[in-house]
Parts: structure tokens; C-alpha cells; sequence
């Protein structure tokens, strides 16, 4: 995405105008941040989106601002991607859809959609490791979204069953209770909207199966050249994992593999990744396998990877698994 900034961001833009003072030290920063989205390609917006969204949660009544942008903002306006959802035969072939090719067109956010015989399973999830402000803000965003989106169809307003939360506050909790009609269960691994499969299986009266088929099979192609291309993303990965305590920067790393750091950006962008993702997930894999070890502290392993702080280690484990490094070792060990 470049040139110009896509209706998302112009409808954010407007929102954050009358949400924000004019005297508010970071409308200055909030604008500068959404301007740059239509310089850099999606690799290069995930820090982007990361700081904008724990600025936004940090405002005064941000709380009421996350409902507000998810609610108000078309799907339509968050990626082209979302215009082939409009023509998807029922709700669940539109998130199956969203689910599979989100990566090619949104920052930060991943999306993963299940089903069984009674519900569907939204679960939310993040390409960096963000506040737990920012978590609670982008998730009762996103979910009031989905849930203006699923109303558009079924005519209804509550069509979720449940709502689970990894982390929530009892003002966004009085939120969820006013848009919603129910209250989120908390403290659990991960932040899943379930919705039954009535609502999932109800057939859209904007349906066009041709172009939804066409569009899947563009976006298919799409897919399969980013992970033709993401050779290069499993090469760095052995490079970082190889030298975890002391990871090259991207310079060296660019020498380390024979191209130009120019070279090396534009590679990593293609493949819809960049240097510090791949390095975040290095770190978490190799944690991941150590801590397999009765024997590993954890202190020492969070030192090993480079934090001099384990309460950063733990934060940025736990977003990235849905546990922290001591309940991922004891769950380990308990089989």
C-alpha cells in the first residue's frame, strides 16, 4: 500500500478529530502515524499500528473509542480484502475467507477461524507483542466490528454466544455488556468472539458466488507466491536461531546473507514479514524448546535472549503463546 491512504485510515483519521482535543500532545504523533501508512508496505506498519493503537488506548475514554471505530467503520474500508467477504455465500465462508489471506493486507492483527458442529471461533491475535491496554482496546475494536458486520446480515444485534478474553477492565467490560448483551469470560489463553452456527450458516442476501469463487483464486495465487518466496524468511530464521544470544542487526545480517540492506527490506517485504518479527519469533521458539528442560530458569533464559528484564521477557512470551514461560514449563512437565 502506497500513494495514498486507504478509507480505513481516513475514516480513523475523522473519528480520532472529534475523539481528540486539539491541545492533546499526541494528536500531533496520532496523525503522523496515520499518514504513514500510505508510504510503507505491510511489514513495515506493524510497529506503526502497534504504537498508534497503545497511544489510542491510552486516551481518555478510550475505552468508548474502541467500540466507537469498530462500530462505525465499514468492513469494507479495512483492506480490499474485505470487499470479496461482501460477496461470500454465508457468514462462515466470509470469515474462513478473512482468516486465510488476512496477512496479505492487514498489519499487526492475525485472525483464526474454526468451526465445529454448534459454533465458530474468532480468535484474535497480534504480530508484535503490545500492551495490555492496547490488547484490550484493538480486541473490543475488532469484535465490534465483526459484530456490526454479522448484524448487516442476520438483522439482529447480539449474535455471539460468548465472548473470551485474555484480559479485560470493568469499564470495558460495562462496554462489552451494553454493545453485546453479554459479558466476557477473562483470564483466559487467548480472545475468541464464539458464535453460533445459525448465524454463521445464514445466507447472504449479498451473495455472488462467481466473484467471490474469482476473487479466492487471486487471492490464492497471492498466498502461494508469499510462501514461494518465503524460502528467504526460513533462511534468516536459521541465521537468528543460530546466533540467538547474540542476533546480528539487520546490516550484518544483509552482509551475512550477501545483499544490500535495501535488498534484504524489499525481500522481506514481499514475503509480508519483517527483520524484527522474524527475530520475535526465534526468540519464542527457541524458548519454547528450552524450557522443555526442567532444569532451564527462566531468568537465565530471558538474559540468554537479550532481556534484562524478565518482566519483558514474560510479557512478550505470553502475547506470543498465550502463556507465560512458568505456565508454559509446568504444563509441559505436568504431561
Amino acid at each position: 500500500m502506497s500513494g495514498s491512504l486507504s478509507t480505513f485510515w481516513v475514516y480513523l483519521q475523522e473519528i480520532l478529530e472529534n475523539a481528540i482535543p486539539h491541545e492533546s500532545p499526541v494528536r500531533g504523533e496520532l496523525n503522523e502515524l496515520i499518514q504513514s501508512f500510505a508510504k510503507n508496505p505491510i511489514a513495515e506498519q506493524h510497529e506503526q499500528a502497534r504504537r498508534l493503537f497503545e497511544i489510542m488506548a491510552d486516551v481518555p475514554l478510550g475505552h468508548e473509542l474502541a467500540f466507537q471505530s469498530g462500530s462505525q467503520i465499514p468492513l469494507t474500508a479495512y483492506a480490499p480484502l474485505a470487499i470479496p467477504m461482501k460477496f461470500a455465500p454465508t457468514l462462515g465462508d466470509s470469515l474462513h475467507f478473512l482468516a486465510r489471506y488476512v496477512a496479505l493486507q492487514a498489519p499487526l492483527i492475525t485472525i483464526d477461524f474454526t468451526q465445529d458442529e454448534h459454533f465458530g471461533y474468532v480468535t484474535l491475535d497480534f504480530r508484535l507483542p503490545t500492551t495490555e491496554t492496547a490488547e484490550i482496546f484493538l480486541t473490543a475494536a475488532a469484535f465490534s466490528a465483526l459484530c456490526a458486520e454479522l448484524s448487516l446480515v442476520t438483522g439482529g444485534t447480539h449474535n455471539f454466544d460468548s465472548i473470551r478474553l485474555r484480559n479485560c477492565t470493568n469499564t470495558y467490560l460495562t462496554m462489552y455488556k451494553k454493545f453485546f448483551g453479554i459479558s466476557p469470560d477473562v483470564n483466559l489463553s487467548a480472545n475468541t468472539a464464539v458464535i453460533p452456527r445459525k448465524v454463521l450458516d445464514a445466507q447472504n442476501p449479498f451473495a455472488d458466488r462467481a466473484s467471490f469463487k474469482r476473487y479466492g483464486l487471486e487471492y490464492e495465487q497471492q498466498l502461494k507466491d508469499s510462501r514461494v518466496t518465503g524460502q528467504l524468511s526460513e533462511k534468516i530464521k536459521g541465521v537468528l536461531t543460530s546466533q540467538i544470544s547474540q542476533p546480528p542487526n539487520m546490516q550484518d545480517l544483509a552482509i551475512q546473507l550477501n545483499l544490500s540492506n535495501r535488498q534484504l527490506r524489499f525481500a522481506l517485504t514481499k514475503e509480508g514479514t519483517s527483520y524484527r518479527e522474524l527475530l520475535m519469533r526465534c526468540r519464542v521458539e527457541y524458548a519454547r524448546t528450552q524450557l522443555r528442560n526442567p532444569r532451564m530458569n527462566i531468568s537465565q533464559l530471558a538474559q540468554k535472549l537479550g532481556y534484562n528484564d524478565i518482566t519483558a521477557f514474560n510479557h512478550g512470551f505470553k502475547r506470543w503463546t498465550g502463556m507465560s514461560p512458568t505456565e508454559f514449563q509446568r504444563e509441559l512437565l505436568s504431561k
